[in-house]
């Protein structure tokens, strides 16, 4: 396998937080449909409230209505969405008789539309649902995109709310989150202001095309000169929001301080600045000599991104098209981004191979056309090391080689 050099770009500043679509910043409180949450954590609790997990019984069937045995204190609300499957024959060990498990055939889904104390009412979507058929919500981690639009609060804030928010949801061990950049570049392309995409517009498409199973949306606002949250929880195909809420950030959230190279501003003695030679100006550009340890306000470094998890892997790289790449990774999800203008612009999100976590990307050309494929080593404490190699097809991700039983490095024609 020919490796082939990429040229690389200097070293971009990573920090963490979100950037995102912009809105105005309102004077107003809006409505506020929910009781607000009085922390974070109370809206984390009410997020992870909207995804139990019930298993029941199909009771009755008329049409295609179907009646389940399962209702409020199992944590059944309207819009819950089930999936229907039969019993089949018993599985038993050939040697112990120990019984294994049931064959399961698939029959389609029900969303519930009404809710009692013992039984709720369910629409159905399949064929041949019976009495006795069981029903049951998913057990796999519910896909969460989180995603948040800035607007007249500071980045540090939003960078605080956003990691706490992160955090709280990871914890629940529920989700399976991923950010959405895309997303909010894709609004911004099509002209669809954050307030609208709250009132549910455009939700379901974007949803569809970025695939999106469940959508935390985020605006921030100032409103009586504080820092304002309105949230909501979509859950498409339904085109009205699961949970619809406001309030203002709690003030135990303080913003992050931006740490220092070195010594503390206040502490740094500024070194007098003598005439530079034209040589050294060529040479060394804008940074003046020991410009690193004194701190950094003398670097020249520019804030291209803020990312709400932390990076563990990265790589860059230039094809054939002369615009950069800048690919990362927070260790489930690989986001590839082109770098114009001294801005990321979001190209594609891969979160289908779900093996271990991964700890190493890079961009490498295989077939000398000038488009990089993709290297993705993960690692699995039972699987061990397991790499997959990506391609680009119409714009998006696809495996070209997968199971890869290797740690692979990218290297150039000289090692």
């Amino acid at each position: 396998m020919r490796l082939r050099a990429l040229a690389t770009l200097g070293t971009l500043l990573l920090l963490s937080a979100l950037a995102w679509a912009q809105s105005k910043s309102t004077k107003e409180a809006p409505e506020v449909l929910a009781p607000p949450p009085v922390s974070l954590t109370a809206l984390v609790s009410q997020v992870r409230e909207r995804f139990p997990q019930v298993e029941g019984e199909v009771v009755e069937v008329q049409g295609k209505t179907v009646t389940l045995g399962v209702g409020r204190p199992q944590g059944v609300r309207a819009g819950l969405t089930f999936a229907v499957y039969r019993q089949g024959r018993e599985i038993r060990h050939p040697r112990t008789g120990e019984l294994l498990g049931r064959i399961e055939e698939a029959l389609g889904r029900a969303t519930v539309t009404q809710v009692q104390d013992r039984l709720s009412v369910a629409t159905f979507e399949g064929s041949d649902v019976r009495p006795a058929d069981r029903v049951r919500t998913g057990a796999d981690k519910v896909r969460l995109t989180l995603l948040t639009f800035k607007g007249g609060v500071k980045d540090n804030l939003l960078e605080a709310v956003s990691h706490e928010l992160y955090d709280g949801l990871t914890a629940t061990g529920r989700f399976d989150i991923s950010l959405g950049d895309q997303i909010s570049v894709w609004l911004a392309q099509q002209g669809i202001t954050p307030d609208a995409f709250l009132r549910g517009e455009r939700v379901s498409e974007a949803a569809a095309q970025f695939r999106a199973e469940s959508i935390l949306a985020v605006l921030f606002k100032t409103v009586e000169r504080k820092p304002f949250m309105e949230v909501r929880l979509f859950s498409p195909p339904r085109p009205e929001p699961a949970i619809t809420t406001a309030f203002f950030v709690p003030p135990s959230i303080k913003p992050k301080t931006p740490g220092q190279f070195s010594a503390s501003e206040q502490a740094r003695v500024t070194p007098e600045r003598r005439p530079r030679s034209l040589l050294a100006r060529l040479l060394g550009g804008d940074l003046e000599a020991g410009a690193y340890s004194s701190g950094e306000s003398a670097i020249p470094l520019k804030e291209v991104a803020r990312f709400g998890f932390p990076v563990v892997a990265f790589d860059m790289g230039v094809p054939k098209d002369g615009i950069p790449r800048l690919l990362i990774s927070d260790g489930d999800t690989v986001y590839l981004y082109r770098v114009v203008n001294r801005e990321l612009v979001a190209e594609w999100t891969y979160r289908g191979y779900r093996v271990g976590r991964v700890f190493g990307v890079y961009l490498v050309d295989l077939d000398g056309d000038g488009v990089p494929e993709i290297v993705v080593n993960r690692y699995d404490a039972k699987l061990g090391i397991n790499a997959v190699i990506l391609g680009v097809q119409n714009g998006a991700p696809k495996i070209l080689v997968q199971d890869i039983h290797s740690f692979l490095v990218a290297l150039d024609e000289t090692g």
